[in-house]
């Protein structure tokens, strides 16, 4: 779109194909807020002010954590993605219309990924698939170095097959936060999940400043000169750690952080069989809260 719009004229280009794609965003978001309702209520009605509701929702541990994995989640696949021009023009030697190829391939494996992940919840706990494939990231996007940049055909694969990998833990990590939730509405009677997940959003954002921060910096930092016609060894070895080793390290520590979480699916289960037995007995059955860093037993209604 950028070229078809500016021609020679990049920056009018890419303002033309930005704003195309805002149009479309913006549309998406309209229809969404037109057509969405609420479905899931709370066990127990709450009016509680934003104080009191910001005090509750930092008693949910896991809330905090999860807060953590958004933000070591979204950093190795942005700084990657913003490395892959840099790796395709630069260390590839591909034009821009290649780039392009390769980036939209990149798009297909993560469709995959993303209905794999579906299949492979399905048998094992959601936790475990998250922990397992970060740490087989971590591992490939690290031999993804030593790859030949010029071997095509073995680069395109292995760009597929890691973005497959990268999409697998996407749709896991929304569904973590809806389990967030119910932990916090079991843990302490309430349900909060309109900051629970404005939290979420934040270092959600937060975490893709980080990651641009960095790309820029460590360009820098390696010599990386825009209008040169040939870049330095030193600022072609930082590209390729960028694309590879630097997100490997990303994904090995996001897999430390999920370790921090404990809404597996057995727990799970029986969050979701106390919930519903709570929704079924309001508003008859007195809801007590239990106390601060104690939680109700497996099977037992607090």
């Amino acid at each position: 779109m950028a070229e078809w719009f500016g021609g020679e004229d990049k920056a009018r280009g890419y303002q033309m194909a930005m704003a195309v794609l805002a149009t479309i965003g913006l549309a998406m978001l309209l229809f969404c807020f037109a057509t969405v309702r609420e479905r899931i209520h709370p066990a127990v009605p709450s009016n509680d002010d934003l104080k009191k509701d910001l005090r509750d929702v930092w008693k949910n541990d896991q809330w905090v954590r999860i807060l953590l994995l958004t933000f070591c989640n979204v950093c190795p696949g942005f700084i990657r993605m913003a490395a892959t021009m840099y790796y395709v023009t630069w260390v590839m030697g591909q034009s821009t219309h290649f780039a392009t190829l390769f980036i939209s391939l990149g798009v297909i494996g993560m469709m995959f990924g993303s209905t794999l992940a579906k299949v492979l919840t399905d048998r094992w706990c959601k936790l475990k698939v998250f922990f397992c494939t970060n740490i087989a990231l971590a591992l490939f996007s690290s031999v993804f170095y030593w790859i030949d940049p010029h071997a095509t055909l073995m680069v395109v694969i292995a760009y597929f097959v890691l973005n497959i990998l990268h999409q697998i833990p996407s749709p896991l990590h929304w569904s973590l936060m809806a389990d967030v939730d119910d932990y916090g509405e079991w843990k302490t009677g309430k349900r909060i999940t309109g900051i629970s997940l404005s939290g979420n959003l934040f270092f959600l954002k937060v975490g893709l400043a980080v990651a641009g921060a960095m790309v820029g910096f460590l360009l820098s930092i390696y010599g990386y000169n825009a209008g040169a016609k040939q870049q330095s060894p030193e600022a072609i070895n930082g590209i390729m750690l960028l694309f590879t080793v630097i997100p490997g390290v990303g994904y090995l520590i996001t897999a430390g952080v999920v370790r921090l979480m404990k809404v597996d699916r057995k727990m799970m289960i029986t969050i979701q069989q106390d919930l519903a037995l709570r929704r079924e007995n309001f508003p008859d059955l007195q809801i007590i809260r239990p106390r601060d860093g104690v939680v109700p037993q497996t099977g037992e209604v607090k």
